[in-house]
């Protein structure tokens, strides 16, 4: 794994976080909902293929564990949500794809784990299955490589809102040390905003590569579809063709 230097490492644990969790009732988004990302992978191993430092940020799960691999290159992933229920949920994932010998058991400790949703995440691990395809980290090729690929991995799970600007200084921070983002998966986070002002503040550069889902209505009733473009006048002119922004 590989030693950060103390002024990246410093301007890591510096990040505020958010130090009182909000009441949120609804159930917490822990599984990646976003369709057909199977085929946004093959585009995405080419783009990493470019990369020689740098860092990942995630929104909420992000595909966390089935990214892996591709973004090994990487020096670290930063995971994060306002929901502290969702990196929790992270945190015993990556625990557990750790420490078991495979999905199977992986499933079967999740289950014991969270025995009152354990239909719930199942089905929703299921769906979230056919969107990776082979690069799910549950198809059994795929396993070893995410249990390989995070023992290089060092991945900070940040407790705070995107849209936060302490986030996105700390981010800019970690830009002008010459740790560049190179990969962001935003999600569908666009169509909870008022506006995407907070998202032109991070530091996404020409070069990164931007994971994020489209919904034909954006007020529900279908899945968001995966999608990826490169830089951030691609990503901000999907967005105002999707009337996001």
């Amino acid at each position: 794994m590989e030693v950060l230097s103390p002024q990246i490492a410093g301007i890591i644990d510096s990040i505020p976080r958010i130090q009182q969790q909000d009441t949120i009732l609804r159930p917490p988004f822990v599984i990646s909902n976003d369709a057909n990302v199977v085929a946004q992978m093959p585009r995405l191993a080419e783009n990493a293929k470019q990369w020689k430092d740098g860092y990942a940020l995630l929104i909420g799960s992000g595909g966390l564990l089935s990214l892996l691999p591709e973004l090994q290159k990487l020096s670290f992933i930063l995971v994060v949500d306002r929901d502290k229920r969702v990196l929790d949920f992270h945190k015993d994932m990556v625990g557990l794809v750790q420490s078991c010998g495979s999905p199977t058991e992986v499933q079967a400790a999740l289950s014991s784990l969270y025995q009152d949703r354990v239909k719930r995440l199942s089905d929703k691990v299921h769906y979230e299955g056919y969107q990776y395809g082979d690069y799910h980290w549950t198809d059994p090729k795929r396993f070893q490589l995410v249990k390989d690929a995070l023992l290089s991995h060092a991945i900070h799970f940040i407790h705070q809102d995107i849209t936060a600007e302490e986030l996105a200084k700390s981010l800019r921070d970690l830009e002008a040390s010459g740790m560049p983002l190179r990969f962001a998966n935003l999600t569908n986070v666009h169509v909870h905003l008022d506006n995407s002002g907070c998202l032109r503040r991070l530091p996404i550069s020409p070069d990164t590569s931007v994971m994020f889902s489209e919904h034909d209505d954006v007020h529900g009733g279908t899945y968001p579809t995966a999608q990826l473009v490169k830089g951030i006048d691609a990503y901000f002119q999907r967005l105002a063709e999707m009337n996001t922004v």
